[in-house]
């Protein structure tokens, strides 16, 4: 007898995944004990691993994620999942240490594979060199990004000092480029704000009145 929910949550996670990587994508997720949801985007996160009392694991993943960005991300956790199993009692294990990094190189090699037929070339190439070394967020990957992103996004990175943009209902003006991320100044509040390169804004080119 075939298993409806077996068919049902792999039909699910087709409908997010690249085409051909749920099956594996799903055995994974059945591994290990833990709650996998899908929830509605985040603007701080595009998923997350937590563990409560050292019991019940739950990974939650956007809604709104490109496939291959679903996927990579869905791998990240799963990957905070193995390192938390393996090194739950050590203290010492950094969260995006060299533990983490060697279980997501793991966790991307069979799809990497040149047999492996769900991925383009493309999509591999991009893959193999963020995997070389991972971030502890892939919207600090420069690489992975600028593949993700869409065609007509506009980030931070794409202004200039003294531009103006939306996020989030807030209008900011950048002040000083950082290393990954701009001080921008809030137009209303005239708060001060550490805004990440990547994030995805809307450029405003009229002026404001104060």
């Amino acid at each position: 007898m075939k298993d409806i929910r077996k068919t049902n949550e792999l039909n699910i996670l087709r409908t997010f995944l690249p085409v051909g990587t749920e099956e594996y994508v799903y055995d994974l997720l059945k591994e290990h004990p833990v709650q996998f949801k899908i929830v509605r985007p985040r603007k701080t996160k595009l998923g997350d691993f937590k563990v409560v009392r050292k019991v019940h694991c739950s990974i939650s993943v956007n809604s709104d994620l490109e496939p291959l960005n679903f996927l990579v991300t869905t791998l990240h956790e799963i990957a905070h999942l193995h390192n938390w199993l393996a090194h739950k009692d050590n203290r010492n294990i950094a969260p995006h240490g060299k533990e983490w990094k060697a279980f997501y190189k793991q966790l991307f090699k069979p799809l990497l594979h040149p047999e492996h037929s769900a991925l383009t070339q493309e999509e591999k190439e991009v893959l193999l060199q963020h995997i070389n070394n991972p971030k502890a967020s892939s919207c600090s990957d420069k690489v992975l990004n600028d593949y993700l992103r869409k065609d007509d996004a506009v980030l931070v990175k794409d202004l200039s000092t003294g531009d103006r943009f939306a996020l989030q209902n807030k209008v900011f003006t950048i002040e000083k480029k950082l290393r990954t991320r701009y001080l921008c100044e809030e137009h209303f509040s005239k708060k001060k704000y550490y805004i990440h390169g990547m994030a995805e804004i809307t450029p405003l080119t009229k002026i404001i009145d104060k």
